[in-house]
């Protein structure tokens, strides 16, 4: 059931994770003109793409896509495997296509990744097999982000999140994954499992204000800040919910979803260059 779910929230993730087909190309002109700006090599989880979108929470959304083959491998869908593969290999091409200056380290896992999903794409039509590849391709993200982990510098007391390495939007879409897989877990009555998901939903809402402002420069007043700290309110009382096993606990993540669904194509307009400063119509 759970592996299964963790299809679900990706429509939400989908509306700054995917079409990468498509802003690659809109886009890939304006990544050229970012290298000849941007001298310095840099590792890629700390890029940010054109338009406010980010490397990492670019190939966090592929890994996930990645693992979605691997389940839908698993238990016997081959047609879904193959349309999370094709997700996998638009976003290593959107990725290639629109990241400045990487390193040849990075580029070098890239390839790695992408060699992998065209090997396992011939692969999908017999079930072993594409068991096989898909682990495969499944642990060339595992090696990715065990060899970054090994380059970054040691942090103390939280250092590593000075600076959220991920869009607004990409932290949003995920809080809106985390509330929807704490509604699922509410609706059998799992209420350990229902606050893991809450409280990594508000941990997302927590960083998603911290990129507003501190990535996106986005002052604290704004209505966009505003907002998301109403958000981070809501999930504060769900929390409280699902510790008091209150009957409408399932209706109040269920609302969370509605809510971060809402809010998301407003963030992603105030920091994608699609126009800031939109609001809800009950805030006009």
């Amino acid at each position: 059931m759970h592996r299964t779910t963790r299809l679900i929230p990706l429509a939400l993730a989908l509306v700054v994770g995917v079409a990468p087909a498509a802003f690659a190309k809109s886009h890939s002109a304006q990544a050229s003109s970012t290298t000849v700006q941007h001298k310095q090599k840099m590792s890629g989880m700390h890029q940010m793409l054109p338009d406010g979108l980010s490397f990492k929470g670019q190939l966090d959304h592929a890994y996930t896509e990645a693992l979605n083959v691997q389940s839908s491998m698993a238990m016997g869908m081959e047609e879904m495997a193959k349309n999370h593969l094709a997700n996998v290999k638009l976003i290593i091409t959107h990725l290639d296509q629109a990241s400045s200056n990487l390193d040849k380290t990075t580029m070098d896992r890239l390839g790695a990744i992408r060699t992998e999903a065209d090997k396992l794409e011939g692969m999908l039509g017999e079930r072993e097999a594409g068991i096989k590849g898909s682990n495969a391709l499944v642990m060339r993200f595992v090696a990715f982000y065990d060899q970054m982990a090994s380059a970054m510098p040691m942090g103390g007391g939280g250092g590593a999140m000075a600076r959220p390495m991920q869009s607004a939007s990409e932290l949003l879409a995920g809080a809106g994954d985390s509330a929807a897989m704490t509604q699922s877990a509410l609706a059998v009555r799992d209420f350990e499992i229902a606050k893991f998901h809450a409280r990594d939903m508000q941990l997302h809402l927590i960083a998603a204000e911290k990129a507003l402002t501190m990535t996106h420069g986005i002052k604290a007043q704004s209505t966009e800040v505003q907002h998301v700290n109403a958000l981070r309110e809501d999930s504060r009382k769900l929390i409280s919910a699902i510790d008091s096993r209150a009957k409408n606990a399932t209706q109040l993540a269920g609302q969370m979803v509605g809510k971060i669904g809402t809010e998301l194509p407003l963030i992603a307009s105030a920091t994608m260059g699609g126009g800031g400063g939109m609001s809800h119509p009950e805030h006009r």
